[in-house]
């Protein structure tokens, strides 16, 4: 028995969702190993293969609490990993493209009714880079992305606890790590198509308003492919319904679980809302 099929029999499946077999690697020199000694999913590939591939197998192994403390930095990695190599893709578009975003302050935007950003012409590839603007948009997106779910994590937590289900601050921490490493993988599934329209637009001189809408939309893009890391985020959350306690009946697991729900699209609602204030004020203070 190879190290996934070790983990596909031993863990707790979630709600009765079959796994997809056909991929798990026929061989693995860590066969006879106990599951308990195996290493989680063994690093990042694994992982991501497991986010793409196998999410059913991916539930259980995140529920398995003696891997829990090996997953979350390693889930935090591949977040953080895709969020930067997107911040840098954006970076370079703004540098090639011949015009930079100005980041205006709310509250200048309200008092003065200038727009939120502004597009100015620039005449070298390096300008975004010399005057702050692509730094500060790599970071704020590598960690405001990042930190908006640890200002959200408490409100799920309590979520989760209103419902009745059976969980810990660290059950939510990796619930919500692996909905973000799968945001990012969706990113960087996207980054190439976004990246050719954009190279498109540089070499046949499109006019300033195309290019400013295509820029607009690389801004907006981490948001839309956000939207797979709510769909595993909720998946995740419905399978822990099957933790609530025994004696209640159906109609109230029922309730409950349909409450659970209701909780985490809320929990979603208020995430989207979040994020992108958080990557707009760390780009514009750091700019």
């Amino acid at each position: 028995m190879n190290t996934f099929d070790a983990l596909k029999h031993t863990l707790p499946r979630t709600r009765g969702e079959a796994i997809d077999d056909a991929w798990l690697p026929e061989e693995s020199n860590q066969a006879s190993q106990p599951l308990e000694e195996l290493p989680a999913a063994t690093g990042i590939l694994p992982l991501t293969e497991l986010i793409l591939k196998n999410p059913p197998l991916l539930e259980r192994l995140i529920r398995f609490v003696p891997q829990q403390a090996t997953l979350i930095p390693q889930l935090m990695l591949i977040s953080f990993l895709g969020f930067l190599l997107y911040g840098v893709t954006m970076g370079g578009i703004i540098g090639v493209s011949g015009w930079t975003p100005h980041l205006n302050a709310p509250r200048l935007v309200l008092d003065s009714n200038v727009p939120l950003i502004e597009f100015h012409e620039s005449h070298t590839a390096w300008a975004a880079w010399r005057d702050g603007t692509a730094p500060s948009l790599i970071v704020a997106y590598a960690i405001g992305l990042i930190a908006a779910t640890g200002i959200c994590l408490p409100s799920l937590y309590f979520y989760g606890l209103l419902s009745g289900i059976k969980l810990t601050m660290r059950d939510v921490v990796i619930h919500s790590l692996k909905s973000k490493a799968g945001t990012a993988i969706a990113l960087l599934g996207i980054l190439p198509i976004y990246f050719i329209v954009c190279l498109g637009a540089v070499i046949f001189h499109w006019p300033k308003a195309v290019i400013v809408v295509v820029q607009w939309i690389g801004f907006a893009l981490p948001f839309f492919a956000g939207q797979w890391g709510v769909v595993s985020l909720y998946r995740g959350f419905s399978g822990l319904a099957d933790t609530l306690p025994a004696h209640l009946n159906m109609d109230d697991r029922y309730r409950r679980s349909c409450f659970l729900e209701r909780l985490v699209l809320a929990w979603s609602v208020c995430y989207s809302v979040i994020s992108p204030i958080m990557v707009f004020t760390i780009w514009q203070r750091m700019q």
